[in-house]
């Protein structure tokens, strides 16, 4: 388990964040569909996760608050590269979920968005 100084930015190794289903929600199949097929992620030789859209966002623990999707497809394309990441302290879990929600809105996810993910995925999303 990480510990993490907050408001400070970190290249963190992928394998050491992890994600907490209690404040997130599940992943969007045709989110995950777009970055596979849009990723603009890029490795250097240095093994570190450049050109993404904005930094991840995680707590000093390394749980992971935003950027699910674009840590899921890291994976995928790297393997097990470095990702820039923000480290945020002092969430509650009702400060987790209402942050992890708050992402959504930003995102405009809501229930009816999220249902059109899926089904533009071919798949039900699990959750509603």
């Amino acid at each position: 388990m990480l510990s993490l100084d907050a408001d400070r930015l970190y290249w963190i190794r992928c394998s050491a964040l992890w994600v907490n289903p209690d404040h997130q929600g599940g992943e969007h199949p045709a989110t995950l569909r777009y970055l596979r097929t849009n990723w603009k992620g890029v490795q250097n030789g240095d093994d570190k996760c450049r050109d993404l859209p904005g930094v991840l966002e995680v707590t000093p623990e390394g749980e992971l608050i935003d950027g699910l999707h674009r840590h899921k497809i890291a994976q995928e394309k790297h393997g097990d590269p470095l990702m820039l990441c923000k480290v945020t302290a002092g969430l509650t879990g009702a400060g987790k979920s209402g942050l992890y929600l708050d992402v959504n809105r930003t995102h405009a996810r809501h229930a009816v968005d999220r249902y059109k993910n899926a089904a533009r995925a071919g798949t039900e999303d699990p959750v509603y």
